[in-house]
């Protein structure tokens, strides 16, 4: 059987060839977040929206140009009087070249289109590493006109909150302003006297709508 020369390869030229295919894999890969793209020094961040299941989180991609890996990692997004509208939990996974996905816990209802920043921080939010003007516009529309029947009250409170507008077994979390959760729940009323006085973020929770607002306690 004949055999083709120009479609044939050597055992010993695999070498040369695997980190060409790895290199184009990079490329085609790294084509597929050019929808949207912030950058910064050597930091790039694309692919910047809800999940699709909920308005309760951002994702985003993030990838490192320089070989330096950006340790214990976490995004903030902030509006643009410097207030937090999502955080991430610290990421013990560090940023390098190849892209890799970040979830920021949403704390505040975020109007859309959205216009702010998002910084990034390192060694567990020790160092501001970068700052990223940052433009959200989400189709999610529907989904947020859902939203805007659910309110949560009285607010402030000192020791009871009532959720309406959503279905009468929803779930409920609250969290401080880092993001740890202090109260869980299903339905009214809501008890939140043992909680000190400050603010804190909850987010209720039924038939795939998810909803956070911020709360006082006096």
């Amino acid at each position: 059987m004949l055999q083709n020369p120009y479609l044939s390869i050597k055992m010993n030229d695999m070498h040369k060839i695997i980190p060409f295919l790895i290199f184009a894999t990079i490329l085609i890969s790294n084509s597929t977040y050019l929808s949207q793209s912030f950058s910064c020094d050597s930091i790039e961040i694309t692919n910047v929206d809800y999940t699709p299941d909920s308005l309760n989180r951002i994702s985003l991609m993030a990838s490192n140009a320089n070989l330096d890996i950006v340790s214990y990692p976490g995004f903030v997004l902030l509006n643009d009087i410097g207030d937090t509208m999502a955080k991430e939990m610290v990421n013990y996974f560090g940023i390098g070249h190849f892209p890799q996905q970040h979830f920021l816990q949403v704390y505040q209802p975020i109007t859309n289109p959205f216009a702010g920043t998002v910084e990034l921080h390192s060694w567990f939010y020790d160092s501001l590493r970068c700052v990223f003007p940052f433009i959200l516009d989400t189709t999610l529309y529907s989904l947020n006109r859902q939203l805007e029947f659910i309110s949560v009250h009285p607010n402030p409170t000192s020791d009871i909150l009532f959720v309406k507008g959503i279905d009468e077994k929803f779930e409920y979390i609250v969290l401080d302003i880092s993001g740890k959760k202090l109260l869980s729940g299903i339905g009214n009323p809501i008890a939140i006297s043992n909680l000190k006085r400050g603010s804190y973020y909850i987010t209720v929770s039924s038939d795939n709508k998810i909803y956070s607002e911020q709360i006082i306690k006096y």
